[in-house]
């Protein structure tokens, strides 16, 4: 508050008094979820379906998508006749292995060509365990065919449509969080304070 001095006479005085005034700025921003999940495949292929578009709500294990799964499926078949070959090897090689150890006891047969039978056989066994882990394999991409929402969320792209090729890690949807939203904008530096 500012007075002016005692005894100026004819001077007209006034009040200054403190107020406070809102600073206020415009500045241009986007709403965004602070989770954005980009939703891509884990192999390539033609996509068949795309289930979700912009805006979509979904719930964590809707399918979103699809990939033609054909060749999957094919590889899965392929493998299965690998563990057949290699079952049958197997069969041979433990009837080979019998024989020979019972020759052997009998002094029929020399340690070396026992231990030649011996390890045809264990390598028939393991020929039988790596076909089988490569029929579980093929099975694990199958379940790559189809694409799920990992979360609950909104779509908030769509990338891709039906007939495009999907490609790993090329996003297909982006999948937005709308409990969990903040403010992005640009804001100038002098407004820092």
């Amino acid at each position: 508050e500012v007075r002016a001095p005692q005894g100026a006479g004819g001077v007209n005085t006034i009040e200054v008094a403190s107020v406070n005034t809102p600073l206020t700025a415009e500045a241009v921003g986007t709403v965004r979820s602070r989770r954005s999940i980009r939703i891509s495949p884990r192999l390539m292929g033609t996509l068949l379906e795309v289930n979700a578009a912009q805006g979509d709500s979904v719930n964590q294990g809707d399918v979103l998508a699809r990939i033609d799964d054909r060749e999957v499926r094919a590889r899965i078949e392929v493998a299965r006749a690998s563990v057949s070959q290699a079952e049958a090897r197997l069969s041979q090689a433990a009837a080979a292995h019998a024989r020979y150890t019972e020759l052997f006891a009998k002094n029929a047969t020399t340690k070396e060509q026992l231990e030649a039978i011996t390890g045809d056989y264990e390598m028939a066994k393991a020929g039988v365990e790596g076909a089988r882990a490569a029929v579980r394999e093929a099975e694990v991409y199958l379940g790559y065919t189809e694409i799920t929402a990992p979360q609950d969320g909104v779509v908030a792209e769509k990338l891709a449509e039906p007939g495009d090729l999907a490609l790993p890690g090329k996003p297909i949807l982006v999948l937005q969080d709308p409990a969990d939203l903040r403010l992005e904008a640009d804001v100038r530096e002098y407004l820092i304070t």
